[in-house]
């Protein structure tokens, strides 16, 4: 199967982004998602997930093989139809190099579980 693509809204300060959350399912759990930060190098992330699932699921956030990727991010329970989010410093989570070079890869436990991502400012 295919990693689901993730594309980062950018917030800007002081402005409305009436229209910033677009939800998406992984193609399949195991392949999971990724971000493209490239663009990004030292900012924070908003990553909002949403079950719609029956069950409880979570998301773990790999580390990166950069200096700052010492351990995956393992989001708690999310329960049935509810929202969870983080936020993350891209270094810490960022490929620095490989095929994975400038992504942040997501694997959630269940393709129930949609992802959104916002860049802030």
């Amino acid at each position: 199967m295919a990693v689901t693509v993730i594309t980062p809204e950018v917030l800007t300060r002081n402005t409305f982004d009436l229209d910033a959350i677009a939800m998406t399912a992984a193609t399949t759990a195991s392949d999971g998602f990724t971000i493209d930060c490239s663009n990004y190098p030292d900012h924070k992330l908003l990553f909002l997930f949403q079950n719609s699932g029956a069950s409880d699921r979570t998301a773990t956030v790999k580390k990166g093989n950069g200096i700052q990727g010492v351990a995956d991010l393992v989001s708690g329970n999310i329960a049935a139809s509810k929202f969870g989010m983080v936020c993350v410093e891209s270094g810490g989570y960022k490929f620095v190099t490989g095929t994975n070079k400038g992504l942040i890869k997501v694997i959630p436990s269940h393709a129930e579980l949609k992802m959104a991502c916002v860049v802030m400012p």
